[in-house]
């Protein structure tokens, strides 16, 4: 669900895995991308149900939300889920994710706590040989190209 940044990212992803998925996205500012961009999407706002009908969602084995905002992972926690369904959430911290996961979800990204664990990975290469310096700058080079390349900068810096 959502077509920013991340929801971009995941769409790839799910597609060159062949995995099937439907995107749910309200921002009018997204709906031109989305049709060009995306095979299946539902335009509408993921607090309501008339998306989720429309989007199939008995037929879903992952419900994942990439907005970290709090009424609509309240309606995800609160939608009739069957047990064969995951739910990934996003939360800006700890404690928040911690009643997520109490709540139902399976998993809770939170930024903060993602990057740090990358940062702290990336330490330990260098540190243990693993990878060069170099080696780091050139991946990381290559990674922030690709995020320009799918849309880095914050919806309110590109519109």
């Amino acid at each position: 669900m959502g077509y920013g940044r991340q929801g971009r990212r995941i769409v790839r992803r799910l597609e060159n895995l062949g995995q099937p998925y439907v995107v749910i996205e309200n921002d009018p500012t997204l709906r031109t991308r989305l049709e060009a961009e995306c095979q299946q999407y539902v335009f509408g706002d993921a607090i309501s149900a008339y998306p989720w009908e429309k989007a199939r969602l008995e037929a879903a084995t992952l419900v994942l939300s990439t907005v970290d905002y709090r009424p609509v992972s309240d309606a995800l926690l609160d939608l009739d889920l069957s047990d064969e369904i995951d739910l990934v959430l996003r939360s800006t911290g700890g404690p928040e994710a911690q009643e997520y996961l109490e709540r139902g979800a399976t998993y809770v990204s939170v930024p903060d706590i993602l990057a740090g664990e990358k940062l702290l990975s990336i330490v330990e290469q260098i540190l243990s040989g693993e990878l060069s310096p170099e080696e780091v700058k050139n991946t990381h080079l290559k990674t922030l190209a690709d995020l320009e390349r799918y849309g880095f900068a914050s919806q309110s810096e590109r519109f």
